[in-house]
């Protein structure tokens, strides 16, 4: 008997092996240390997890710490050691409990959704079993695709074995997904075409993309982005807030929350949750109406002239500041939290402009008080800025009420001051950042930069954000579904 020792985490782990032990049997008596190794490797990531959710980033700056720092941990064990898919998949889960014990993941939130790109209106995170699955495609493609002699004879032996290798590993998972990938004695082909190694891997992650993206056909989660999309609903605009507002997770798990309809309210608490506790589904503040998740964030009357109209303000805000730097009344572009600077009326040599004013016309108009009224004195124009927060299934109905409303306003107007023209401007955005054509449209009239039209966009977005996420949390514990369970 010949004995050897092998240091795994600093645990010497000895073995007795007979000279008639293939390679083959070596590697089956070394399993226990491979678990020891496997253990090692998730308790390092782990503990790397537990340092970027605790820390003080934003949220994208997490995300993207975490698929740097925590991922790799794991990444370079990947075609040495055999993991599982039940491993794997258990990794994600810790993964994912650790992302909701520091407020950065409701539990309720759909999973498929977190590992979706941002631009697509998802999270970003890079999912462990799949990263896997990729890693170990385009290993194998890269075997095939060489043309060493070291690669030879691992293509050979692959072919040869079959049963227990990397190769048998690689096409279980193409057959899988049903895709059109082959290993051939030539390479890895597609189409009888030969392909890139690293070209395989971006098929994968289109591939699993695709699958995140069957979020919205969830029945509760996708209702209210269903509802949008079939109105014409920007998508790359409704979520550029994930690459540029630079929230904080909890704001960002809330807003997901809200979205996805997950929220504990009376209604989705009682018929959903099935919680027996629940007495009554009627809302909490005016013991009105069913305290669904819209009616919370923009149909409850008792919060119409408080935090919706706080939100709101916010949101018009950023338009009004714009136009006092635009037109000289100040040196500098204002944040729209800033309320210093907030006068019912402003006029210098250049036009007037008006802040939830009432407009004195020759006849009786009941619509005499948009947000924001901008009447030039040198040339023929009058821009009437009207601004709303509705519920995102409501927004194309708004925009149309809002066009309409004033209508009969600048016509008054237009004969009092002998303009030309009279120009009606919507700002309207979707309670948690949800837009389509009319805000691009509206903020454009008023800008002749692409720039500053962007950066309108991007402060509106953020402000209604941030107005919808303090309502929610101003009606329900802060820590909205951050229980560490799963």
């Amino acid at each position: 008997m010949e004995g050897i020792e092998i240091s795994v985490g600093g645990i010497i782990q000895s073995i007795d092996i007979d000279s008639s032990y293939s390679y083959l049997g070596i590697l089956e008596l070394l399993d226990p240390c491979h678990n020891i190794v496997k253990k090692e490797i998730i308790d390092k990531m782990m503990r790397t997890a537990e340092i970027v959710w605790s820390s003080e980033l934003d949220e994208k700056n997490k995300v993207d710490a975490h698929n740097m720092l925590v991922v790799s941990k794991l990444t370079y064990s990947f075609g040495i050691i055999n993991w599982t898919q039940a491993e794997l998949d258990d990794i994600d889960r810790k993964l994912r409990k650790c992302i909701s014990k520091y407020g950065c993941l409701n539990i309720h939130s759909n999973t498929k959704r977190i590992y979706l790109g941002r631009k697509n209106g998802g999270r970003g995170l890079i999912n462990i079993h799949h990263l896997y699955n990729r890693v170990i495609v385009a290993l194998v493609g890269y075997i095939f695709n060489a043309n060493s002699e070291h690669a030879k004879l691992i293509k050979k032996y692959w072919i040869y074995k079959k049963k227990g290798t990397l190769l048998k590993k690689a096409e279980d998972i193409i057959e899988e997904l049903n895709i059109n990938i082959f290993f051939t004695a030539d390479g890895m082909k597609k189409e009888d075409k030969v392909i890139h190694h690293k070209k395989v891997g971006f098929i994968l992650k289109k591939h699993y993309q695709k699958e995140y993206a069957t979020w919205t056909g969830n029945n509760l989660h996708g209702k209210i982005i269903r509802k949008c999309s079939n109105d014409n609903m920007k998508i790359y605009d409704s979520f550029k807030w994930l690459q540029h507002a630079k929230l904080r997770g909890p704001a960002v798990s809330t807003l997901f929350a809200i979205q996805e309809q997950v929220i504990p309210t009376n209604v989705i608490k009682k018929r959903i949750w099935k919680n027996t506790n629940v007495v009554s589904e009627k809302c909490r503040m005016c013991k009105d109406q069913l305290e669904t998740v819209s009616h919370v964030i923009s149909g409850c009357s008792i919060l119409a002239n408080s935090l919706y109209k706080s939100r709101h303000d916010n949101v018009v805000r950023v338009i009004y500041y714009y136009l006092l730097h635009k037109l000289g009344f100040t040196d500098t572009w204002k944040p729209w939290y800033d309320m210093t600077d907030v006068d019912p009326v402003k006029e210098n040599d250049l036009c007037t402009i008006y802040w939830d004013y009432p407009l004195q016309t020759n006849n009786t108009i009941l619509c005499n008080k948009p947000d924001i009224t901008v009447i030039f004195k040198k040339c023929d124009k009058i821009f009437i800025i009207e601004g709303s927060v509705p519920w995102d299934e409501n927004l194309a109905t708004k925009v149309m009420e809002k066009r309409n409303k004033y209508i009969p306003l600048g016509i008054e107007l237009k004969n009092l001051y002998g303009k030309m023209n009279y120009t009606i401007c919507e700002i309207v955005i979707g309670s948690t950042g949800i837009v389509n054509d009319s805000l691009r449209s509206g903020v454009s009239k008023l800008c002749d930069d692409s720039n500053d039209t962007n950066k309108i966009i991007n402060f509106c977005q953020k402000a209604a954000i941030l107005g919808t996420v303090r309502i929610c949390r101003q009606l329900f514990d802060s820590n909205i579904g951050t229980e560490e369970s799963f």
